[in-house]
């Protein structure tokens, strides 16, 4: 029998065959496919082109990696015959030179032949190209084959002509995207959308940067600052995901090909961690910036005459039109020849390759002391121990190598002249090692000049150059460029962020000097190439709008009344002072005021919360009156802060944000911006946070609203003074600023600030007022951390939670899926709370007796909370299992211990200390019977509904801080889990390396906390609070995989507060797909519009007012279709009323009582319209 029949259950007889009976029923296939419907769904929903965006990274990360090992091998070669051709020096001469020579000719005249458009760094046609205008030429996919052949040979001639990768690399992740995007388009059949291209083509630049330097954080930012004068905060998400996806690729295949042992950073460093600088360095750090900002100025405007003087020099200008690669040929000669090593090239380093030049700029030792009394001898070869020895020379010094370097390289000519070679390159890794020879010539003169050490607070340590060449490196590269992420990227390079301040400042001043002065590099180069390209004009003054005596003054100046003289340099000095700070002294005064309102705060609060440990431990052995030393503490603030800032405003509660991000969209809350509110907010957060660890709260958000009123009052006072008049877009960029220095003032994390107050105030932001926000919050968090010094507190500027994670090997790469499955978790973990937490919000409000509670008596409602919570965290109760005697601050600093103490209990279990040991407060998480796993597991089980009761209290009080320690908290219980499971660490490569379970924990933070707040810059506010960088990749894509779970599932914190506030906020819609941006208003509006013309007889008037219910009709000039211009819109009854009919269908009849209008002309005036249907 080929084919079986039967009868299907429940049918009338139908014959079905046998396969069919084996088929899933109906109802499972539907449940199968809608399973998969929703998948797709929430695949899709977050990353819209993720998986374009993971291909462009990958296939960028491999075409870089490619190109690098087969650039290291052609440069091995060129050494190889160097070292081995012999003793004649007409030989090596000859060996050194023509190998360079030869490969820059060949990259200009095959990369010309192909394409004129592949030549320079590409990075200005890309920011034109992104700007708007069509530049098909550079963006053809032949263009990139002549780049990547181009750019391999121009980098295989090594350091003889020291050029870079990043530009090129940038143009050519930004041609693949496009590429990509055509391929995409024509295979799914999609149409094509310029806004969405251009978003992907921003994306590509971020992947370029990130996969040249393995460094996403600054890739995205530096595409941001250098690219774009406003972007999407959803398009910094997709610019993330590709560039984490291409760093890690790119690093991973180093790891594959045994260069590297696991995923580190490129240039390691080993700087001090307790004391990384003296605090009166800041003022050299500062000088640093100041001289790279003046050295730059210098180096644009030489590099921009020389390249317009070779377009107009007759000769120059014939020889680059008809032969470019001899033009190359003898620009390599020249530079070969200056950096022939036992030539000029002696004292130039020029042996090295550009990343030795970097690694040993960053060395910590001083070259200058350790030759101070004896003469290395300049060896044969370098020596990979002592590459240093290639800097120094008896007869020059460190000194003199330093300064011929700066010499021959920037302030004459070698750089200049490689920037005008027609041939792919990059000009962004020079100009950085040049700031780092700044730096390091700088740091050099300052250690011999304090050979022990700054004595700072009785204490010397000695000087490190190294900090000042990472400075240096940074400042100056952010002068040339115009960008502050510079500083970011030297974290990335070096994994540590120690010096996050001094680098900061001196990126900052170093841009204010050049920004002044000069236009970028780039600019400059499209000034230079005539491109079509607009320049973003800055808004310079809030008052420019409106004065007579401005304009006077204006005026005068244009007719040249001042001239010269005394008046003359001051008006020059206060235009450029206020050329790129527009308001920097009201930034700077506000970030100083808020930095001593929260050190303020915080001294007084510490005070309090002394007060109480010493009353509880004081207070006796009986239970009782422990307890209630315990509790009444807790419950008398709370109930005092309820009651005290709910009975001056309303507006005090809560955490602040959900209202701050309102008002940034738009909508004008002013009683939320009122001065009364500040006074009611800083006494009643001071109250909440007084309570410490019983109630479990924070400080970050009702501090950034308070940051944002005193920005509202002293912009208001201001524009009194000043007399100028209001601007409510300016106001608005500067609230966005205070945010900045809310967050950086509370962690002292600028670089954190900045970019949270981004993603959580905005949906777009201008790239002007990023600048604003960095001078802000940087002022904001240097005088916070200045403070704790001069208290004593600390003996210089330093991270807030100091780690000592390993640097060489900091994980290994196996533990990659751990991290990965960690952000998931949290991702998970992120929905369920912020489900519980709305719901539970929202059944407090609806409740007859705790809404009424709530509304007659809010501190009973308060009391009643805070008893509870006090009740649970009851040390000898059950807060002996939750490590209830540590403060918030001392929670981090034991979730981040390197020590797996779960391995440290295995064979031995430590009393209960009476009190804490500082030493040894880890003691606190372990339990004898519970042990580590338990206590973790319990705290995390209870704080889980603590928290979300301790959000219902009318109060003020933020809600950041728990969860960045729950989410600490969850990863500090999956590393002691993979410590246990691997007690000697995870093999790799044959090397054995113990985990790291704090490493788990601060991946734990960042993601739980970017989870719950939809926000990516937890990642580096984690390593802010540490100090350390060094889990870059694994940290940013645990957030990454935690925020993909949450913003499928749940609305963030601050949205779902909106949404249970029913705050006047309108959610940011995301477009998901490229394809549906063809649907247009046409397909889905009424076109059947009733209009009534000018030209129009009585009787069609009439039909038209009785034929729809509509109570508008437009009037339009005339029936034509290419002529219906709006003139005005009556209502039916001044239409119906005239014509005596009210919509009567009798109105029709001849013997209508009034005589045939006649029809307007079209010349009439359109006023006319108003009167057409008198009243």
């Amino acid at each position: 029998m080929e084919e079986l029949v039967g009868l299907r259950e429940g049918s009338s007889g139908k014959l079905v065959t046998l396969q069919e009976l084996w088929t899933p029923c109906p109802r499972i296939r539907r449940s199968i496919q809608g399973a998969l419907e929703w998948l797709k769904e929430r695949l899709f929903r977050v990353g819209e082109d993720w998986y374009f965006l993971m291909a462009l990274g990958v296939l960028m990360a491999l075409i870089s990696y490619a190109m690098n090992f087969a650039i290291g091998s052609v440069v091995r070669a060129h050494k190889w015959l160097y070292r081995e051709i012999g003793d004649s020096h007409l030989l090596r001469y000859l060996s050194w030179t023509v190998y360079p020579v030869a490969l820059l000719s060949f990259s200009s005249g095959f990369s010309q032949s192909i394409t004129p458009s592949s030549g320079g760094s590409g990075i200005p046609e890309v920011k034109t190209i992104l700007s708007g205008v069509i530049l098909e030429d550079y963006l053809d996919i032949k263009n990139f084959g002549a780049k990547v052949t181009g750019l391999s040979c121009t980098l295989a001639t090594g350091s003889t002509s020291f050029l870079g990768k990043l530009g090129p690399f940038v143009h050519l992740s930004v041609i693949t995207a496009a590429y990509l995007g055509r391929v995409r388009t024509k295979i799914i059949g999609e149409s094509e959308n310029k806004t969405k291209e251009m978003e992907m083509l921003a994306s590509g630049a971020a992947v370029g940067v990130a996969t040249v330097f393995a460094a996403p954080f600054s890739g995205v930012l530096f595409s941001i600052e250098v690219m774009s004068s406003h972007f999407s905060v959803w398009n910094y998400w997709r610019g993330f995901f590709a560039a984490t996806c291409g760093a890690f690729m790119f690093r991973l295949l180093a790891v594959f090909n045994s260069e590297q042992e696991t995923i580190t950073s490129i240039y390691k460093t080993n700087f001090r961690v307790d004391i990384p600088f003296d605090l009166p360095e800041i003022f050299f750090f500062v000088a640093l910036g100041a001289i790279c900002g003046i050295l730059s100025c210098g180096y644009i405007f030489c590099q921009r005459m020389v390249l317009i003087f070779l377009k107009a020099n007759g000769f120059m200008s014939k020889l680059l039109a008809t032969s470019k690669p001899l033009y190359s040929a003898l620009a390599a000669l020249i530079l070969a020849s200056v950096t022939y090593p036992p030539g000029l090239g002696r004292f130039m380093a020029s042996r090295l390759s550009m990343e030795e030049h970097l690694k040993t700029l960053f060395d910590n030792n001083s070259w200058a002391l350790m030759t101070k009394n004896s003469s290395p001898p300049w060896p044969a070869e370098p020596d990979p121990q002592n590459l240093w020895l290639e800097w120094c020379h008896p007869q020059f010094t460190v000194f003199g190598t330093l300064v011929f370097f700066l010499v021959m390289k920037v302030m004459f000519w070698m750089l200049i002249l490689a920037t005008t070679i027609p041939i792919p390159a990059g000009y962004f890794m020079p100009i950085f090692i040049y700031g780092a020879v700044i730096g390091r010539l700088l740091g050099e003169g300052l250690s011999v000049t304090f050979p022990e050490g700054i004595v700072a607070g009785g204490e010397v340590n000695p000087i490190t150059p190294g900090a000042y060449a990472l400075a240096g490196a940074a400042a100056f590269s952010g002068a040339v460029t115009h960008t502050i992420s510079t500083a970011l990227l030297a974290f990335e390079l070096t994994g540590q962020i120690v010096h996050a301040l001094p680098v900061l400042m001196a990126v900052l001043v170093a841009n204010a000097i050049t920004q002044s002065c000069q236009p970028s590099f780039y600019d400059g180069t499209i000034i230079v190439k005539k491109l079509p390209y607009l320049p973003w004009i800055r808004g310079r003054k809030i008052g420019c709008t409106g004065s007579a005596n401005k304009e006077a003054v204006l005026e005068e100046r244009q007719s040249g009344t001042l001239q010269g003289g005394q008046r003359g340099a001051l008006e020059w000095l206060k235009e450029r002072l206020f050329r790129v700070g527009e308001d920097w002294y009201f930034l700077m005064a506000l970030g100083v005021l808020m930095a001593l309102i929260s050190y303020a705060m915080n001294f007084a609060i510490g005070r309090v919360v002394r007060a109480h440990k010493w009353l509880y431990r004081e207070v006796g052995d009986g239970h009782l009156l422990r307890y209630l030393s315990w509790t009444v503490y807790p419950v008398a603030l709370l109930s005092f802060s309820s009651g005290f800032s709910q009975s001056i405003t309303p507006f005090s509660g809560g955490s602040g944000l959900p209202e701050l991000k309102t008002m940034l969209s738009g909508v004008v809350l002013e009683d939320y911006l009122d001065i009364k509110n500040f006074g009611a907010k800083v006494v009643g957060l001071s109250c909440t946070l007084a309570t410490g660890s019983t109630i479990f709260l924070g400080k970050v958000g009702p501090f950034v609203h308070l940051s944002v009123m005193i920005s509202a009052y002293l912009g208001r006072v201001r524009a009194k003074t000043m007399g100028e008049s209001q601007n409510k877009a300016k106001e608005i960029e500067m609230l966005a600023a205070a945010a900045a220095v809310g967050v950086a003032t509370v962690f002292a994390a600028p670089f954190s600030g900045v970019l949270f107050s981004i993603e959580v105030m905005s949906s777009h932001f201008s790239v002007w007022n990023y600048w604003r926000g960095f001078f802000a919050a940087t002022c904001g968090a240097f005088m916070f951390r200045l403070l704790a010094v001069f208290n004593s507190e600390q003996e210089t500027i330093t991270s807030i939670y100091k780690t000592r994670f390993r640097v060489d090997v900091p994980f290994d790469l196996p533990e990659i899926f751990f991290f990965v499955a960690l952000g998931a978790i949290c991702g998970v973990l992120s929905c369920v709370y912020l489900f519980c937490q709305r719901n539970f919000l929202r059944f407090i409000k609806t409740n007859r007796y705790t809404a009424k509670l709530l509304a007659t008596s809010k501190p009973s409602y308060a009391a009643l909370a805070a008893l509870i919570l006090a009740s649970i965290t009851y040390p000898p109760g059950v807060g002996r299992f939750m490590a209830s005697r540590l403060s918030m601050a001392e929670h981090l600093r034991t979730l981040f211990d390197n020590n797996s103490w779960a391995l440290m209990t295995r064979n031995s279990s430590p009393p209960w200390p009476a009190e804490p040991d500082p030493q040894n407060l880890w003691f606190e998480w372990y339990h004898p019977r519970f042990t580590i796993f338990g206590t973790l597991a319990f705290f995390l089980v209870m704080k889980f509904w603590m928290l979300i009761l301790a959000t219902t209290i009318p109060m003020p009080a933020g809600y950041f801080m728990p969860i960045f320690i729950i989410g600490a908290a969850i990863g500090r219980l999956l590393g002691e889990a993979l410590s246990i499971a691997f007690p000697e660490g995870i093999v790799a490569g044959g090397e054995v390396n113990p985990i790291m379970p704090g490493g788990y924990a601060l991946a734990g933070a960042a993601a739980f906390s970017g989870a719950v707040t939809h926000t990516i810059s937890t990642a580096l506010l984690a390593f802010e609070l540490t100090g350390q960088i060094v889990h870059a990749l694994p940290v940013l894509m645990a957030v990454l995989a935690a925020n993909v779970i949450s913003q499928n599932c749940q609305p963030s914190f601050y949205d779902g507060t909106i949404m249970a506030k029913k705050l006047p906020y309108l959610p940011w819609i995301r477009g998901r797909k490229i394809g549906a941006y063809p649907v247009c208003v046409e397909h889905f509006m009424n076109s059947t519009l009733t209009i009534l013309a000018k030209d129009m007889p009585l009787e069609e008037v009439i039909k038209a007012v009785t034929s729809t219910d509509v109570a508008q009709f437009p009037l339009v000039e005339t029936r034509a279709e290419e002529s219906n211009f709006h003139l005005d819109q009556p209502t039916s009854p001044q239409v119906s009323q005239p014509l005596g009919c009210n919509k009567d269908p009798g109105c029709l009849a001849p013997t209508h009582p009034f005589p045939p209008t006649p029809p307007l002309q079209p010349n009439a005036n359109p006023q006319c319209g108003r009167q057409l249907y008198p009243a």
